[in-house]
Parts: C-alpha cells; structure tokens; sequence
C-alpha cells in the first residue's frame, strides 16, 4: 500500500464516524463552523510552512495541490464538527484531551 493512502483512509474513518455520531442537521449546522475553526486555519498555516520552506505533511503524493494536502483539510472539517457536537458545557478535561489529540494529528 502507497503511504500516501494513509490520508484518505484517515479521513474516511474519521467521516464515518463523524457521521455515526453526529444528527445530520447537527453536520449541517456545524459545517460552517468546522471549515472555519478546522480547515481555513490548517490551509492557512500549511501555506504559511510551505511558503518559508518550514515543514508541513510528507507522503501525500497525487493528493495534493500546490504543495498543499487535501485530505487533511477535510479531516479536520470533520474532526471539528466532532469536536463541536461532542463538547460539554462544562468540561475543560475535555478540551484539553482534544488539544492533546490535534497535536499528535
């Protein structure tokens, strides 16, 4: 197997439990707000590594554009929705399990 499958067989899991989850009137209310929170910022920082040459993800082959990673967009959409859906209201365990988890991501 090609380690540039690895991106979309993440996303993919990660999308199929976001929608075993989450109502689907929930993913469409939170949709909006994933993409701002999940992959406008990773979309900004990876142009901002891949502009000074930093780092940012390897491996992701024909998956990509411009230097630019696709599928990591659209898995952090879906883990926001996630993370949006699933947070308590008064919990900070719970943000501090998520920060933990988008570090090793």
């Amino acid at each position: 197997m090609p380690l540039y499958l690895i991106y979309p067989l993440y996303t993919g899991t990660l999308a199929l439990i976001m929608y075993l989850l989450v109502p689907r009137r929930m993913i469409k209310h939170l949709f909006f707000h994933g993409v701002i929170f999940g992959g406008v910022p990773d979309l900004i920082i990876l142009y901002l590594l891949y502009f000074f040459g930093l780092g940012g993800y390897i491996n992701y082959g024909p998956l990509g554009f411009a230097g630019i990673p696709l599928f990591p967009l659209i898995a952090w959409t879906c883990y926001f929705i996630l993370y949006l859906y699933l947070l308590p209201k008064r919990s900070y365990i719970f943000a501090i399990i998520a920060s933990a988890y988008s570090t090793l991501f």
